[in-house]
């Protein structure tokens, strides 16, 4: 079980409730039926169940240290050319703007930066 966990988690972020249900979901043939299970089960998660999900992704603009190799990538920071003082910049305005979402909405703000500079967000 921790083995299908490490692996699920490489490709999305994942909390308990959804990797859970994934894995007695098992077998997936392909990536594709995996990601259509992952949609088919979210649906059917409770409201707190749900915002446990999202919670799992780390914030956008979290510290580099504290990320996956995947979000790592994701969020940019290898491809990063920032100098450090204006990336320093860059990264409280967005923990101010993620602390004023979460404090509004109860949850992380998630959004797909597929390796765009923070600076755009």
């Amino acid at each position: 079980k921790e083995d299908f966990f490490k692996v699920v988690n490489v490709l999305f972020e994942t909390a308990p409730p959804l990797a859970n249900r994934l894995y007695s979901s098992r077998p997936f043939h392909s990536y594709e039926q995996l990601i259509t299970a992952a949609e088919d089960l979210t649906k059917s998660l409770s409201p707190g169940e749900k915002i446990e999900v999202i919670n799992a992704h780390p914030r956008i603009g979290a510290p580099p240290k504290t990320l996956s190799t995947f979000s790592y990538k994701e969020q940019g920071y290898e491809k990063e050319k920032a100098k450090e003082e204006e990336l320093k910049k860059v990264l409280a305005e967005l923990k101010d703007w993620n602390d004023k979402y979460e404090q509004k909405f109860g949850f992380k703000l998630l959004s797909m930066l597929q390796e765009d500079p923070k600076q755009k967000c």
